[in-house]
């Protein structure tokens, strides 16, 4: 029987590339296929905000690269699981 989980920053990294996944944002709710688990989000999409985040470390824009039928998207781990940020789940 196959059992949506919620996903861990680990559970993503180590067993979801390639794999569908979940992701329920502020605005959205929509399945993608993880296409790169290490994958920095392009400077040229980077807020203001996010890019004073990058200035300051450039660690804070990391995160993954995932396909939906909208195309591709990123999403970064300084918004995983925080108030209006984003949260994963797959099939076990």
């Amino acid at each position: 029987m196959n059992v949506l989980i919620k996903l861990s920053k680990e559970d993503i990294l180590t067993k979801y590339q390639n794999k569908p996944i979940f992701i329920i944002c502020k605005d959205s709710k929509n399945w993608y296929i993880v296409s790169d688990i290490d994958s920095p989000m392009p400077l040229h999409m980077l807020s203001s905000k996010e890019s004073d985040l990058y200035d300051k470390d450039k660690s804070n824009i990391d995160g993954i690269q995932v396909t939906g039928i909208d195309g591709e998207g990123y999403l970064m781990w300084i918004y995983f699981e925080q108030k209006n940020g984003w949260e994963a789940f797959g099939y076990e």
